[in-house]
């Protein structure tokens, strides 16, 4: 299901597992998905994407306790749900989990079960993040939630309350979320702020762009995530700004000096599975620590099935066993 390897020079499309294809197929059967933000708009897509989750979001995983506290912030409080583990204690490193959606979609309650999936796998205390999303708030809103909410993990107020090791913070992120997982490693760096440990970036998206191989293979819309939708994003997020003034809008080539060892996966059958593989290659350049997965004949987006979908929950012990092995 997943390796450790190059992908063929002579590069074939693939297609998705058939028992994914038949959980897929069964949501659309009910009409449940998410629809396309710029043909229904951001309410009703928004309405269709929550009723979506709401059907992958239970069984969830048995955890020791689930909270809500507010991060402060010059721009407004950031709420985060913080998942602590079963077992956990004072020296227990903290996980802040960025979750996708094209910087549009997710909430808390949306990616509930991907919280406490990743707090059970880990065994790190969890923290999610409800950042500004677009296209409301365009760049560099959420980045700017994400800065306040690590500086509140430091803070010896959390510490005291929550209990975990401010030492020792790591990362984890989808799609738009490891977009701002990578952004917000950067920022710290570019700050002069303390780095976090590491961070595990699963199919990301790093750079405005849409003749890539991956684009013309699975970007018709039939393996869920399309080239138009990725642009739609894209486009929302960078609303008013050229990229070419600010290097963390698209941090595809971005140098690393300075970052923590990072954890790459990606899903093979995903429009912007180049993204994931040309940042691997960024990281071999510059002799970056780093491991890479390939998710074989998986969709974008699959990692949000834990609880329907035995391969994600595979997909994510490996992921857990990257982030652990950083620690």
């Amino acid at each position: 299901m997943c390796a450790l390897c190059d992908l063929q020079t002579d590069r074939v499309k693939a297609i998705i597992r058939p028992d994914l294809a038949e959980i897929l197929a069964g949501f659309a059967a009910r009409g449940i998905g998410s629809p396309d933000p710029a043909a229904v708009g951001i309410v009703e897509a928004r309405r269709k994407n929550e009723e979506y989750f709401h059907a992958i979001n239970t069984p969830r995983d048995e955890v020791k306790s689930v909270d809500i506290v507010m991060a402060p912030s010059p721009d407004g409080d950031v709420p985060v749900k913080i998942a602590v583990p079963l077992g956990a204690t004072a020296t227990t490193p903290a996980l802040l989990y960025c979750h996708g959606g094209g910087y549009t979609f997710g909430d808390l309650d949306t990616h509930d079960h991907v919280i406490r999936a990743f707090a059970a796998e880990t065994g790190m205390i969890v923290f999610g993040i409800h950042y500004r999303r677009t296209p409301e708030f365009a760049y560099p809103a959420a980045l700017n939630d994400t800065l306040a909410t690590v500086k509140a993990m430091r803070s010896p107020d959390w510490v005291a309350k929550i209990g975990h090791d401010p030492k020792r913070i790591f990362l984890v992120g989808d799609s738009a979320g490891a977009h701002l997982c990578l952004t917000l490693m950067l920022a710290l760096r570019e700050k002069g702020l303390p780095q976090v440990q590491g961070a595990a970036l699963i199919y990301g998206m790093y750079k405005r762009r849409y003749e890539t191989w991956s684009h013309h293979a699975y970007g018709d819309g039939s393996y869920g995530l399309s080239t138009a939708r990725t642009r739609w994003f894209w486009d929302q997020l960078a609303m008013g700004h050229s990229g070419d003034e600010d290097v963390l809008l698209e941090p595809l080539d971005s140098d690393l000096t300075g970052l923590p060892p990072l954890a790459l996966s990606a899903a093979e059958c995903d429009c912007i599975l180049d993204d994931t593989l040309d940042f691997r290659e960024t990281c071999k350049r510059q002799d970056h620590p780093h491991s890479f997965d390939l998710f074989r004949q998986m969709t974008h987006g699959f990692m949000h099935l834990s609880q329907v979908f035995p391969g994600t929950r595979d997909a994510m012990k490996i992921v857990a066993k990257r982030l652990q092995a950083m620690i």
